[in-house]
């Protein structure tokens, strides 16, 4: 289930940046350590029940050796906001270890390849937040998204 809620989060993350229909969190991100340039999904939007490739391409501006993603997630069905998931998982190991540790400062480009469970309901809207941040505090990004399932 854990691994479920995890990708679940990811194509948050992913289809919010690809479909723009994402805004950063509120405040100055100019500080962020992860600055997000490119970001496709492939099928674009996320099919529930199917395989899915993730590619990013990024600029890092410091070493991130650890890090937390703090994962808000609401489904709104016929538009009563339902918590879908909260949760934190370790940067450095979600995602089958797509994300290795340290990122060092420069370009950062990965492709994720994965599957989304049956467990994401079509539709939508799903709506949250996602906080990445190094292990001093530090905020790697963040953004408020929201997208429906295909």
């Amino acid at each position: 289930m854990k691994i479920v809620l995890a990708l679940l989060a990811l194509f948050a993350f992913i289809a919010v940046i690809q479909a723009n229909i994402w805004v950063p969190c509120p405040g100055d991100r100019s500080k962020d350590i992860l600055q997000i340039s490119k970001l496709t999904i492939s099928p674009d939007p996320p099919v529930s029940n199917s395989d899915s490739t993730v590619e990013f391409i990024g600029r890092s501006t410091g070493t991130i050796t650890k890090g937390n993603v703090h994962t808000v997630v609401y489904y709104e069905p016929f538009g009563y906001q339902t918590p879908f998931f909260e949760g934190d998982m370790d940067l450095c190991t979600a995602f089958d270890g797509e994300v290795r540790c340290p990122v060092r400062p420069g370009l950062v480009q990965r492709t994720i390849k994965t599957f989304i469970p049956a467990i994401a309901p079509k539709g939508g809207p799903y709506n949250g937040t996602i906080a990445i941040k190094d292990d001093q505090g530090n905020s790697v990004t963040c953004i408020v998204f929201k997208f429906d399932m295909q």
